[in-house]
């Protein structure tokens, strides 16, 4: 993990969260992102075994005996990582198969909503809309108030502070009623019938084809499924690759601090108290105090309350660079061989019809970017759009769909606004605007800067009060949950996610990561139309 992600987490842990939003598997939490620290030497246990993860165990055995890597002519074999990773790999495997019992439930509600948007003549974004978004109340200053006062113990912030996250989190907690009960009223009145509630992953081609629900004539069954979880199919190969990479490094690390001990004549031990120990710099309190004020902003706590648990971390993250320093100068004699294949992302099946684009009508690359124009990583990525446009120009297609979080007080409004003014030829000019000044999103704002790109005041305001756009962002919104957007911005060239981890650096949207990764991703697109 960076470092700084890694001490702002931990003092996060140690202050507690303020309020808890309700997600859910499709609407996956935005997270931010850490990376393994790999290079870290530590002794490895195995884990406890358990005679019920058999199929995890006993899943790779023909392969158990191949080399995942070969360090100064000594192999290490797959089965000893595969050892130390069952657990881990086990709780995966288990989670895929909790998801895909969700997945069947989200596809069940998702057809009774498609055949009640056609009986209706009109798309499933807006009959959402029609039936849950517009029947919710919006709650007000005293309903909020209302639920700070009763939750009053657990904040760690004035009123005025976090009335609006309040307020969102309330219309949340509406939609999602409301949304329930509409789901179940539908359920309700169609022929459901249910022949395997909980599925698993299919062994063989046959068993796509098994029929998991019956619907009204139709049938679901485990290929729709899969087909549904392959983001997060996906994602689970990913999280997989970085297991056995973890692992695989500090094996590495392990055997090539037991090699350098045995040539120096040393017992491992010793070795690391004169590479590591002594060479790890002691944190004093006026490090601590000066790392605390250049980071002041994204502390919860005073000084004063945080400055021991700093101090502690910043002493642990010493000795990882230490560790890592050490690491490197044995990697670096050492002649290693790896062996480890990094899965290769799917292509997905990303609608850009009736989206606001920019670029070249019929190019070849197409670049999909999801949007929140309250998230401040997405106002620090328009400067890295408008130089790719400018570099690539003719050659790129760039095209917008909005990803509004669900606790983000003005985000869905502010997206519905962005429609309004594509609906004037102002959308990028309009969310360029919404992107410098996050902090003014409120319906009153959006409105002025419609004043300042002179747009027809009084037909924005109508499509504005009228929600008129509301089921084209809930369109883009279903689009972002049956992709697993993980992060804002998320980046896809060509229907192939840009990795997500590769351009967050401290939690934070990195331009410069973000430019280089999706000019690599640009020109291996434009090979390939070549060949």
């Amino acid at each position: 993990m960076n470092r700084l992600l890694r001490i702002i987490v931990s003092v996060s842990a140690f202050v507690g969260c303020i309020i808890e939003t309700q997600t859910n598997l499709i609407a996956m939490q935005r997270l931010p992102f850490e990376t393994a620290n790999s290079t870290q030497i530590s002794k490895l246990s195995s884990p406890r075994r358990d005679d019920s993860k058999s199929r995890v165990r006993n899943s790779n055995k023909q392969d158990s005996i191949k080399p995942v890597a070969v360090v100064n002519g000594v192999r290490i074999a797959s089965s000893e990582i595969e050892d130390l990773i069952t657990d881990k790999k086990w709780m995966l495997i288990s989670q895929m198969d909790s998801a895909r019992k969700q997945a069947l439930e989200v596809e069940i509600n998702l057809r009774l909503l498609q055949a009640e948007a056609k009986k209706r003549r009109m798309s499933p974004a807006q009959l959402f809309v029609t039936e849950v978004h517009k029947r919710v109340k919006e709650p007000s200053v005293d309903d909020a108030k209302a639920f700070y006062d009763k939750n009053k113990e657990q904040m760690e912030v004035d009123f005025v502070q976090i009335k609006d996250k309040i307020i969102s989190y309330l219309r949340k907690q509406q939609e999602n009623k409301i949304g329930a009960e509409f789901a179940a009223g539908l359920r309700k009145a169609a022929h459901v019938r249910i022949l395997i509630n909980s599925p698993v992953e299919p062994k063989n081609p046959a068993d796509f084809d098994q029929t998991l629900v019956a619907i009204n004539g139709d049938r679901i069954t485990s290929r729709d499924v899969e087909d549904a979880l392959r983001p997060l199919i996906f994602y689970m190969q990913e999280q997989l690759y970085s297991l056995n990479k973890e692992y695989l490094d500090q094996r590495v690390n392990s055997l090539l601090l037991e090699q350098e001990a045995q040539r120096r004549n040393v017992s491992p031990r010793v070795l690391l108290e004169t590479e590591v120990e002594a060479k790890t710099k002691e944190v004093t309190e006026p490090d601590a105090k000066a790392f605390y004020e250049q980071n002041k902003d994204r502390f919860p706590r005073e000084y004063s309350v945080l400055k021991e648990l700093i101090i502690s971390l910043l002493q642990d993250e010493a000795r990882r660079n230490a560790e890592s320093s050490f690491v490197s100068q044995l990697r670096s004699k050492a002649l290693i061989q790896t062996f480890l294949a990094e899965p290769l992302p799917p292509n997905y099946d990303i609608a850009v019809t009736d989206r606001p684009w920019r670029g070249a009508l019929q190019a070849k690359i197409t670049i999909s970017v999801f949007l929140d124009y309250e998230d401040e990583n997405c106002a620090e990525a328009e400067p890295v759009l408008e130089r790719l446009l400018g570099e690539f120009g003719g050659k790129i297609k760039l095209v917008v769909h909005s990803a509004p979080a669900e606790d983000s007080p003005f985000s869905f409004q502010a997206a519905e606004a962005a429609e309004a003014a594509e609906d004037q030829g102002k959308f990028w000019e309009f969310i360029s605007i919404m992107l410098r000044n996050q902090k003014a999103l409120t319906a009153k704002d959006l409105k002025a800067y419609a004043d300042q790109l002179d747009l027809n005041r009084a037909k924005f305001d109508d499509d504005l009060n009228s929600r008129k756009y509301a089921s084209k962002v809930q369109r883009d919104v279903f689009e972002s949950r049956k992709l697993f957007i993980r992060a804002i911005p998320t980046f896809f060239v060509n229907q192939i996610r840009v990795k997500e981890e590769s351009y967050f650096v401290n939690g934070r949207f990195d331009p410069e990561s973000a430019s280089a990764l999706l000019k690599a991703h640009i020109n291996e697109a434009l090979k390939a139309n070549k060949r």
